[in-house]
């Protein structure tokens, strides 16, 4: 999927990926991390406003994403000052508890992350189509370290029926991606 796609979704606000209610399987699952998590990652966020609930529940929030006009308007719509970081070929912004790296998932560096020991997949893999998601697990598995853990959201549907995105990640698919390198729980 070439970056034109999501820039032109997100120009012509056609995102109803975007929820405007924090995702009710963050909050029932959250507390499945440890505790000593500090830091979280969560790429390909848009302006998803679980960022802050994960702010307001004490974890610094380090997001990944591509379209400029996403992360503005979640620091806009959030009234939140913000600091512009540019460490090339990403620009980073910067609020109290949440830091955006606007750019291409792909460029990231773990430095990046902060010291980010868990990450949050609300809405990254079920973006991507089947040809990316191995690239898009193997760069993570780069990104964070071997005591990582994560809370992922997919959801699988009838491809008959529609094609995404959002794509249809079936539970064997999962596996087959992380099983690898993670453990998986349900």
């Amino acid at each position: 999927m070439k970056a034109e796609f999501w820039h032109e979704r997100w120009s012509r606000q056609e995102i109803g990926f975007h929820r405007k209610q924090v995702h009710p399987l963050l909050d029932q699952f959250y507390d499945r991390l440890r505790p000593e998590h500090h830091t979280i990652f969560v790429p390909l966020c848009g302006k998803s406003i679980d960022m802050l609930w994960l702010a307001d529940h004490g974890l610094q929030v380090v997001g990944s994403e591509l379209s400029k006009l996403a992360v503005s308007t979640f620091f806009e719509e959030n009234k939140l000052t913000q600091e512009v970081l540019s460490v090339e070929p990403l620009q980073g912004f910067r609020s109290e508890r949440v830091l955006i790296w606007q750019g291409d998932y792909f460029a990231l560096l773990a430095r990046h992350l902060n010291g980010a020991s868990c990450f949050y997949d609300r809405a990254a893999l079920v973006a991507l189509p089947a040809d990316m998601r191995t690239q898009y697990v193997e760069k993570l598995n780069t990104l964070m370290p071997m005591s990582a853990e994560g809370l992922l959201i997919t959801f699988d549907y009838d491809t008959t029926q529609m094609d995404g995105p959002p794509f249809a990640v079936p539970t064997t698919e999962v596996y087959a991606l992380f099983a690898n390198e993670w453990e998986i729980t349900n």
